[in-house]
C-alpha cells in the first residue's frame, strides 16, 4: 500500500467488535495496521525524528503502528496488537506483513500474557466499578460494552495461556451479550469466576518471548525495505 507520512503499510485488518463477532447496530468498524518507515527516515541524520510511530485517526477509527513500535508492544503481549496477528483474514498483507504473522508465537510469554491480559482486565473492572458508582448502579450501553470487553480479555488470556493460540472471534457471542443490563454485583461475580480460571490456567507458553527471533525478523524487514527502495530508484 502507499506510504503515509514516510510509513508504508504492510499489514492491515479489521479489529474490535467486528472481529470478535460482537458487533451490534451502531458499532464502529475499527482497523489496525502495521507500517514500515522509509529507510531515509530511519537511517538519515534526523533518524526517528522523521517517523511518527503511531498514527490514530477517527471516522473511521484507524490506528497504524510503525513496525518497531508494533514489535515492542507485541513483546509485552498487548491484547489489541496481538489480535491483529491472529485474524482469520486481513484487508491487506504484503510479504513483510506475512513475516509478522509468521512471527506471532515468538512474541508470546507467560509473564507477558498474565501481566497484559490479567492486569488490563482488572484495570478495566476498576473503571467499570467507578462508572457504575457514578450512575448509581444503573448500567448504560457503554457500560454493557465495557463489561463484554473485560470478559473477552479474561477468556482470551486464558486460552492463550492454555493453548498458545488466540481465537479472535468468540465462540458464543450470546454469553457476552447476556451481560447487558446486569447489576454490578452480578458482573463482579462473573468476572471473579473468569479471573479464577485465568489464574489457575496451566501455561504452555515460555517464560519469556523469543527476543532473538523478533530482532532478527525486524532487522530483516528493515533490510528488505531498503532493498525495495533502492530498486525503485
Amino acid at each position: 500500500m502507499a506510504a503515509s507520512g514516510g510509513v508504508r503499510t504492510i499489514l492491515l485488518g479489521i479489529v474490535g467488535s467486528t472481529a470478535y463477532g460482537l458487533r451490534h447496530e451502531g458499532s464502529d468498524v475499527d482497523t489496525l495496521g502495521v507500517g514500515v518507515a522509509s529507510s531515509t527516515a530511519v537511517w538519515g541524520l534526523n533518524g526517528q525524528e522523521l517517523v511518527k510511530e503511531s498514527r490514530v485517526t477517527t471516522a473511521p477509527d484507524s490506528t497504524l503502528h510503525e513496525v518497531g513500535k508494533f514489535c515492542r508492544l507485541a513483546l509485552k503481549s498487548n491484547p489489541s496488537v496481538l489480535e491483529l496477528l491472529w485474524l482469520e483474514d486481513w484487508l491487506f498483507c504484503d510479504p513483510l506483513g506475512s513475516r509478522l504473522v509468521e512471527l506471532r508465537r515468538a512474541f508470546l510469554s507467560e509473564r507477558g500474557v498474565r501481566n497484559a491480559y490479567g492486569g488490563y482486565a482488572r484495570q478495566q473492572l476498576n473503571r467499570l466499578e467507578t462508572r457504575y458508582a457514578a450512575r448509581h448502579d444503573h448500567p448504560t450501553d457503554r457500560a454493557d460494552k465495557h463489561a463484554r470487553h473485560i470478559l473477552r480479555l479474561m477468556d482470551q488470556g486464558t486460552e492463550l495461556l492454555e493453548t498458545g493460540s488466540l481465537r479472535v472471534r468468540v465462540l458464543d457471542p450470546e454469553r457476552y451479550f447476556a451481560l447487558d443490563g446486569a447489576s454490578l454485583r452480578e458482573l463482579q461475580g462473573i468476572f471473579h469466576e473468569a479471573d479464577e480460571r485465568f489464574q489457575r490456567a496451566r501455561s504452555v507458553l515460555p517464560d519469556e518471548p523469543n527476543l532473538a527471533r523478533v530482532e532478527s525478523t525486524l532487522l530483516g524487514i528493515r533490510r528488505y525495505e531498503y532493498a525495495r527502495e533502492c530498486g525503485d530508484r
